[in-house]
Formats: C-alpha cells, structure tokens, sequence
C-alpha cells in the first residue's frame, strides 16, 4: 500500500515571534536582533498590531543564506 503524500505547490508561510527567532539564531538577545535589522542582515518584520511583530521565516532563512555567502 502506498501513502499519499499531499505536495502543495503553495505552502503556506510560517512565521516566528521575537523570541522563537532568538532561540533559532543561539539565544542572542532583542537588542542584537534590532542591530541585526538595522544593519540590513535581518528583515524587518511584519507588525500585526502594536504589541505584535513577526519574521516571515522564508525571509529570514533567505536573509541568512546571503550573510553567510558573503565575504
């Protein structure tokens, strides 16, 4: 018997609080994440209401890709 596995040509887009991106990046503080966007090397990201920001992951992944490849 074979599973069907569902491939979606659209997946939808995952997104990361402050602090998930943090842990993903070794633990490093908001302060660091702010110079980090500031500098260019993180995008900045999506405000949903006052208290509420989040990173698209695609572009965070994407934006590190280019900060490694770098020089």
């Amino acid at each position: 018997m074979t599973k069907n596995k569902r491939t979606d040509p659209h997946p939808l887009p995952r997104y990361l609080r402050r602090s998930d991106l943090a842990a993903m990046l070794g633990g490093i503080s908001r302060d660091h994440i702010a110079e980090l966007i500031e500098a260019g090397v993180l995008p900045k990201p999506i405000k949903l209401s006052a208290r509420t920001k989040l990173f698209d992951l695609a572009e965070v992944q994407a934006a590190l890709a280019r900060a490694a490849a770098s020089p």
